[in-house]
Protein backbone atom coordinates (compact mmCIF):
# COMPACT_ATOMS: atom_id res chain seq x y z
CA UNK A 1 0.00 0.00 0.00
CA UNK A 2 1.74 3.63 -1.05
CA UNK A 3 1.71 6.18 1.30
CA UNK A 4 -1.09 8.24 -0.60
CA UNK A 5 -3.25 5.61 -0.21
CA UNK A 6 -2.43 5.22 3.39
CA UNK A 7 -3.43 9.19 4.14
CA UNK A 8 -6.73 9.04 1.94
CA UNK A 9 -7.52 6.09 4.30
CA UNK A 10 -6.72 7.44 7.52
CA UNK A 11 -8.83 10.92 6.40
CA UNK A 12 -11.76 8.60 5.84
CA UNK A 13 -11.71 6.70 8.87
CA UNK A 14 -10.97 10.26 10.85
CA UNK A 15 -14.21 11.29 8.50
CA UNK A 16 -16.53 8.63 10.19
CA UNK A 17 -16.31 10.35 12.77
CA UNK A 18 -13.14 11.23 15.39
CA UNK A 19 -14.90 10.39 18.36
CA UNK A 20 -15.43 6.83 17.21
CA UNK A 21 -12.21 6.08 15.27
CA UNK A 22 -10.98 2.48 15.89
CA UNK A 23 -7.96 2.12 17.48
CA UNK A 24 -7.17 -1.42 15.49
CA UNK A 25 -7.62 0.07 11.90
CA UNK A 26 -6.04 3.63 13.04
CA UNK A 27 -2.88 2.04 14.38
CA UNK A 28 -3.05 -0.39 11.36
CA UNK A 29 -2.64 2.31 9.05
CA UNK A 30 -0.01 3.99 10.79
CA UNK A 31 1.64 0.99 10.62
CA UNK A 32 1.42 1.00 6.89
CA UNK A 33 2.69 4.40 6.44
CA UNK A 34 5.85 2.33 7.12
CA UNK A 35 5.39 -1.22 5.77
CA UNK A 36 3.92 -1.23 2.37
CA UNK A 37 3.52 -4.93 2.80
CA UNK A 38 1.65 -4.99 5.76
CA UNK A 39 -2.23 -6.76 5.26
CA UNK A 40 -4.28 -4.85 7.58
CA UNK A 41 -7.14 -7.36 7.09
CA UNK A 42 -4.59 -10.41 8.32
CA UNK A 43 -3.68 -8.49 11.24
CA UNK A 44 -7.27 -7.89 12.29
CA UNK A 45 -7.81 -11.54 12.33
CA UNK A 46 -4.92 -12.26 14.18
CA UNK A 47 -6.06 -9.57 16.69
CA UNK A 48 -10.08 -11.33 16.53
CA UNK A 49 -8.43 -14.94 17.24
CA UNK A 50 -6.34 -13.47 20.18
CA UNK A 51 -9.84 -12.16 21.80
CA UNK A 52 -10.94 -15.96 21.01
CA UNK A 53 -8.18 -17.96 22.67
CA UNK A 54 -9.17 -15.85 25.93
CA UNK A 55 -12.55 -15.71 25.86
CA UNK A 56 -13.82 -18.98 27.34
CA UNK A 57 -12.10 -18.47 30.07
CA UNK A 58 -12.74 -14.62 30.88
CA UNK A 59 -16.32 -13.93 32.76
CA UNK A 60 -17.34 -10.65 31.97
CA UNK A 61 -19.87 -10.34 34.70
CA UNK A 62 -17.01 -10.45 37.37
CA UNK A 63 -15.13 -7.83 39.12
CA UNK A 64 -12.95 -5.34 37.46
CA UNK A 65 -10.14 -6.64 39.54
CA UNK A 66 -10.72 -10.19 38.52
CA UNK A 67 -11.46 -9.68 35.03
CA UNK A 68 -8.25 -8.00 34.37
CA UNK A 69 -6.37 -10.63 36.50
CA UNK A 70 -7.68 -13.01 33.86
CA UNK A 71 -6.67 -10.88 30.89
CA UNK A 72 -2.98 -10.34 32.16
CA UNK A 73 -2.52 -14.13 32.30
CA UNK A 74 -3.46 -14.77 28.97
CA UNK A 75 -2.07 -11.44 26.91
CA UNK A 76 1.37 -11.39 29.27
CA UNK A 77 2.11 -15.49 30.56
CA UNK A 78 0.36 -17.11 27.52
CA UNK A 79 0.50 -15.11 24.29
CA UNK A 80 4.05 -13.32 25.96
CA UNK A 81 3.50 -9.69 25.63
CA UNK A 82 6.23 -7.76 27.20
CA UNK A 83 8.04 -4.61 26.95
CA UNK A 84 11.31 -3.77 24.81
CA UNK A 85 13.43 -2.94 27.87
CA UNK A 86 16.70 -3.63 25.28
CA UNK A 87 16.03 -1.70 22.58
CA UNK A 88 13.10 1.12 23.40
CA UNK A 89 13.49 3.62 21.11
CA UNK A 90 13.47 0.98 18.32
CA UNK A 91 10.58 2.82 15.82
CA UNK A 92 9.21 -1.20 15.29
CA UNK A 93 7.82 -0.96 18.92
CA UNK A 94 5.43 2.17 17.61
CA UNK A 95 4.16 -0.05 14.79
CA UNK A 96 1.70 -2.62 15.87
CA UNK A 97 2.39 -5.41 13.53
CA UNK A 98 5.85 -5.91 14.64
CA UNK A 99 4.08 -5.98 17.82
CA UNK A 100 1.90 -8.57 17.76
CA UNK A 101 4.77 -10.64 15.95
CA UNK A 102 7.62 -10.03 18.20
CA UNK A 103 5.23 -9.93 20.79
CA UNK A 104 7.55 -6.95 22.69
CA UNK A 105 6.50 -3.26 22.52
CA UNK A 106 6.23 0.20 24.71
CA UNK A 107 3.25 1.15 26.84
CA UNK A 108 1.32 2.76 24.45
CA UNK A 109 1.18 -0.16 21.87
CA UNK A 110 1.35 -2.68 24.35
CA UNK A 111 -2.06 -1.03 25.98
CA UNK A 112 -3.61 -0.55 22.26
CA UNK A 113 -3.72 -4.43 22.00
CA UNK A 114 -4.76 -5.01 25.34
CA UNK A 115 -7.65 -2.62 25.26
CA UNK A 116 -8.59 -4.01 21.77
CA UNK A 117 -8.74 -7.69 22.98
CA UNK A 118 -10.85 -6.14 25.79
CA UNK A 119 -13.24 -4.66 23.08
CA UNK A 120 -13.20 -7.62 21.53
CA UNK A 121 -14.45 -9.23 24.70
CA UNK A 122 -17.05 -6.56 25.66
CA UNK A 123 -14.50 -5.03 28.55
CA UNK A 124 -14.53 -1.42 28.96
CA UNK A 125 -10.88 -0.74 28.59
CA UNK A 126 -9.43 3.06 28.15
CA UNK A 127 -6.19 4.41 27.73
CA UNK A 128 -4.37 6.81 29.89
CA UNK A 129 -1.89 9.35 28.52
CA UNK A 130 0.08 9.66 31.77
CA UNK A 131 3.28 11.67 30.72
CA UNK A 132 6.10 9.58 30.00
CA UNK A 133 4.33 5.78 30.39
CA UNK A 134 1.41 4.90 29.19
CA UNK A 135 -1.63 3.14 31.20
CA UNK A 136 -5.04 1.47 30.81
CA UNK A 137 -7.94 1.59 33.40
CA UNK A 138 -11.05 -0.34 33.58
CA UNK A 139 -14.25 1.77 32.52
CA UNK A 140 -15.79 1.26 36.39
CA UNK A 141 -12.67 0.96 38.65
CA UNK A 142 -11.32 3.95 38.95
CA UNK A 143 -8.94 2.95 41.83
CA UNK A 144 -6.34 1.16 39.88
CA UNK A 145 -4.45 1.81 36.72
CA UNK A 146 -2.65 -1.11 34.38
CA UNK A 147 1.03 -1.02 33.67
CA UNK A 148 0.72 -3.42 30.35
CA UNK A 149 4.85 -2.75 29.84
CA UNK A 150 5.78 -4.72 32.96
CA UNK A 151 3.46 -7.38 32.33
CA UNK A 152 -0.23 -5.85 33.32
CA UNK A 153 1.09 -4.73 36.96
CA UNK A 154 -1.79 -2.78 38.60
CA UNK A 155 -1.15 0.64 40.41
CA UNK A 156 -2.61 2.74 42.63
CA UNK A 157 -3.02 6.36 41.86
CA UNK A 158 0.01 6.93 44.32
CA UNK A 159 2.34 3.97 42.64
CA UNK A 160 1.07 5.87 39.27
CA UNK A 161 2.81 9.37 40.74
CA UNK A 162 5.74 7.27 41.90
CA UNK A 163 6.39 5.93 38.56
CA UNK A 164 5.80 9.24 36.80
CA UNK A 165 8.54 10.79 39.04
CA UNK A 166 11.34 8.31 38.11
CA UNK A 167 10.62 8.72 34.33
CA UNK A 168 9.59 12.47 34.22
CA UNK A 169 11.26 13.89 37.81
CA UNK A 170 10.68 17.72 35.82
CA UNK A 171 7.18 17.69 35.26
CA UNK A 172 5.18 18.31 38.61
CA UNK A 173 2.62 15.54 39.59
CA UNK A 174 -1.35 16.25 38.71
CA UNK A 175 -4.18 13.84 38.91
CA UNK A 176 -5.48 14.98 35.63
CA UNK A 177 -2.48 12.84 34.29
CA UNK A 178 -4.88 9.41 34.95
CA UNK A 179 -7.58 11.29 32.72
CA UNK A 180 -9.09 8.87 30.23
CA UNK A 181 -8.07 10.05 26.51
CA UNK A 182 -9.46 9.96 23.73
CA UNK A 183 -8.90 7.71 20.52
CA UNK A 184 -7.56 10.74 18.32
CA UNK A 185 -5.25 11.28 21.21
CA UNK A 186 -4.20 7.99 21.61
CA UNK A 187 -3.24 7.43 18.00
CA UNK A 188 -2.01 10.85 18.13
CA UNK A 189 0.54 9.98 20.87
CA UNK A 190 1.85 7.29 18.88
CA UNK A 191 2.51 9.31 15.87
CA UNK A 192 4.45 11.97 17.63
CA UNK A 193 6.94 9.20 19.12
CA UNK A 194 7.79 8.09 15.48
CA UNK A 195 8.58 11.40 14.62
CA UNK A 196 10.42 12.19 17.17
CA UNK A 197 12.37 9.05 16.77
CA UNK A 198 12.88 9.31 13.00
CA UNK A 199 13.83 12.58 13.44
CA UNK A 200 16.86 11.65 16.18
CA UNK A 201 17.98 8.50 13.57
CA UNK A 202 17.98 11.44 10.60
CA UNK A 203 15.16 9.59 8.73
CA UNK A 204 13.32 12.79 8.03
CA UNK A 205 10.96 11.47 4.80
CA UNK A 206 9.38 9.03 7.63
CA UNK A 207 9.05 11.76 10.57
CA UNK A 208 7.63 13.49 7.34
CA UNK A 209 5.39 10.90 7.04
CA UNK A 210 4.36 10.64 10.59
CA UNK A 211 3.37 14.75 11.26
CA UNK A 212 1.16 14.41 7.86
CA UNK A 213 -1.03 11.86 9.85
CA UNK A 214 -0.67 14.11 12.49
CA UNK A 215 -2.37 16.87 10.44
CA UNK A 216 -5.01 14.46 9.20
CA UNK A 217 -6.09 13.21 13.19
CA UNK A 218 -5.40 17.17 14.53
CA UNK A 219 -6.00 19.62 11.22
CA UNK A 220 -6.23 22.47 14.12
CA UNK A 221 -2.70 21.46 16.12
CA UNK A 222 -0.60 24.32 14.53
CA UNK A 223 2.50 22.90 15.73
CA UNK A 224 2.09 19.50 13.30
CA UNK A 225 2.47 22.54 10.70
CA UNK A 226 5.68 23.92 12.10
CA UNK A 227 7.55 20.88 12.83
CA UNK A 228 6.81 19.87 9.45
CA UNK A 229 7.47 22.41 7.70
CA UNK A 230 10.99 22.71 9.34
CA UNK A 231 11.40 19.04 8.45
CA UNK A 232 10.46 19.87 4.80
CA UNK A 233 13.01 23.10 4.85
CA UNK A 234 15.90 20.61 5.25
CA UNK A 235 14.67 18.23 2.97
CA UNK A 236 14.98 21.03 0.09
CA UNK A 237 11.29 20.65 -0.10
CA UNK A 238 10.77 24.95 0.52
CA UNK A 239 7.32 25.32 -1.51
CA UNK A 240 5.82 22.75 1.22
CA UNK A 241 7.84 24.10 3.66
CA UNK A 242 6.73 27.82 3.16
CA UNK A 243 2.92 26.95 3.05
CA UNK A 244 3.03 24.84 6.29
CA UNK A 245 5.19 27.96 8.15
CA UNK A 246 2.74 30.28 7.22
CA UNK A 247 -0.37 28.36 7.99
CA UNK A 248 1.76 28.08 11.46
CA UNK A 249 1.67 31.59 12.31
CA UNK A 250 -1.41 32.37 11.06
CA UNK A 251 -2.94 30.40 13.11
CA UNK A 252 -0.72 30.63 16.48
CA UNK A 253 -1.43 34.29 18.00
CA UNK A 254 1.65 34.58 20.11
CA UNK A 255 4.08 31.73 19.04
CA UNK A 256 7.15 32.13 21.02
CA UNK A 257 9.25 30.87 18.31
CA UNK A 258 7.77 33.52 15.80
CA UNK A 259 10.60 35.36 15.13
CA UNK A 260 12.62 32.01 14.02
CA UNK A 261 9.98 30.58 12.14
CA UNK A 262 9.73 34.10 10.16
CA UNK A 263 13.62 34.14 9.57
CA UNK A 264 12.95 30.89 7.60
CA UNK A 265 10.21 32.28 5.88
CA UNK A 266 12.26 34.89 4.60
CA UNK A 267 14.79 32.76 3.97
CA UNK A 268 12.90 30.49 1.57
CA UNK A 269 11.38 33.51 -0.49
CA UNK A 270 14.58 35.09 -1.06
CA UNK A 271 16.03 31.84 -1.92
CA UNK A 272 18.99 32.05 0.93
CA UNK A 273 21.04 28.86 1.51
CA UNK A 274 19.45 27.13 4.50
CA UNK A 275 23.19 26.46 6.46
CA UNK A 276 23.10 30.22 6.76
CA UNK A 277 20.31 30.09 9.85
Amino acid sequence: MDNSTVMNLLKDLVNEGPSVIPLDKGSLLIAAAFDKTLNIEEQIKLLDSLAKGVERDIDTQQDPLSIINGLNNYLFDHVGLHGNESDYYDPKNSLIHHVLSTRKGIPITLSLIYIEIGRRLGIPLRGVGMPGHFLVNHEKESSFFIDTFHQGTILSKSECAELMSRTNPAIRWSESFLNPISNIEFLARILRNLSAIYVKLGEHTNAISSLTMLTILQPYEPGHYRDRGMLLYQANQKEQSLDDLLFYLSETVAAPDKWYVERLIESIRSGADSSTL
